[in-house]
């Protein structure tokens, strides 16, 4: 089942990646503007969040003055055009259109919610892996003919 919804997928969008678009700083940034105005209430919430998290360090008296001086200089429009900067030059035009194809569909608008929660919950696994790598190596004697390490 899995597959023929992505075999459906495929050939939907198909017609919005065949169109070929000259890989140019213009047309990623149009792009990736695009991109970015796709509905993401998860990024939405963890802006939020993240306010609230430093807003938290301020004293309560002087909170609503803290926050109404941040507000114009760090909201969800300006970490969405940083993000859409940084799409357009990391990205390629047909990268970015094939994003907007899948990111567009109720599947991937699914996996657009689920991404940063994926990244939080894999980067903790992945460092302790190498902390575990890192400490099997310091007990474990070196090879005789390895005099760097």
């Amino acid at each position: 089942m899995l597959r023929f919804l992505l075999a459906v997928l495929l050939v939907s969008a198909a017609p919005a990646l065949a169109q070929h678009v000259a890989d140019t700083p213009e047309n990623r940034a149009r792009l990736a503007r695009q991109l970015g105005e796709i509905e993401a209430p998860n990024i939405q919430q963890g802006v939020a969040d993240m306010i609230a998290t430093v807003e938290r360090g301020v004293p309560p008296a002087k909170r609503a003055t803290f926050l109404s001086r941040l507000g114009p200089l760090f909201n969800y429009e300006t970490v969405r055009r940083y993000s859409d900067e940084v799409a357009a030059r990391e990205m390629s035009t047909e990268e970015l259109g094939a994003l907007i194809a899948f990111y567009s569909t109720p599947l991937g608008h699914s996996v657009m919610l689920k991404m940063p929660q994926l990244a939080r919950d894999t980067l903790p696994g992945i460092n302790a892996l190498m902390r575990d790598a890192l400490g099997h190596m310091a007990t474990e004697p070196s090879p005789p003919d390895d005099t760097s390490l």
